[in-house]
């Protein structure tokens, strides 16, 4: 991996924004309950569950979310799998992500009132040549998950295929009629989804 590629790796920023209109509630508030790397988050909007997964344990990566007003859980439908799958990467075999992090080898929380943030990064499992970073905050008065995500080539390796920014739900019942995306030239797009 040459320096120039190295430097396309570093690119971060995501934000999910999920769209529950029509709630009229009291002052926002922010919930937070469980323990080290598997909390659950909750806000005047949704219930963001980022709880163990069988596989890998405590990692902090972000399982499902539940829309309040909605009762629309998104998941991938298993105890074993992850709503959040980024950053990951291939070899050219499978894909190895963060999601497989049993705990990653930095993180940190910072709570204020009315904000969540969550910050890991570390070796990619399986491939310590790629550093990778995933920021979460949620916030007591907003709709969105901030997603920050980043990988950077701090050695050379081989690589077929990286992913930023996956979220894998489960095909049925998907409540989505849309799908949206920042092109190139980061203005917004929208269109409606098409198929399953």
């Amino acid at each position: 991996m040459s320096m120039m590629e190295r430097r396309l790796l570093a690119w971060t920023g995501f934000l999910m924004a999920i769209g529950v209109f029509g709630c009229s509630a009291p002052p926002p508030s922010l919930v937070v309950t469980g323990e080290d790397l598997a909390w659950k988050v909750e806000n005047d909007f949704f219930i963001v569950d980022f709880s163990a997964n069988r596989e890998t344990g405590r990692n902090g990566q972000l399982k499902t979310i539940q829309l309040k007003g909605l009762d629309v859980l998104l998941t991938r439908g298993t105890d074993r799998h992850t709503l959040h799958l980024s950053p990951n990467l291939a070899q050219g075999g499978g894909w190895v992500g963060i999601n497989r992090w049993e705990t990653a080898e930095q993180w940190s929380l910072d709570q204020e009132p009315g904000v969540f943030r969550l910050t890991r990064s570390g070796p990619m499992p399986l491939v310590p040549g790629i550093h990778a970073r995933c920021l979460y905050e949620i916030r007591s008065d907003s709709p969105a998950i901030l997603v920050e995500e980043s990988m950077e080539a701090v050695e050379d390796v081989e690589v077929s295929l990286l992913r930023l920014d996956e979220w894998s739900f489960v095909p049925e019942g998907n409540p989505f009629s849309h799908i949206g995306w920042a092109g190139p030239d980061l203005k917004p797009h929208l269109e409606e989804r098409k198929g399953t």
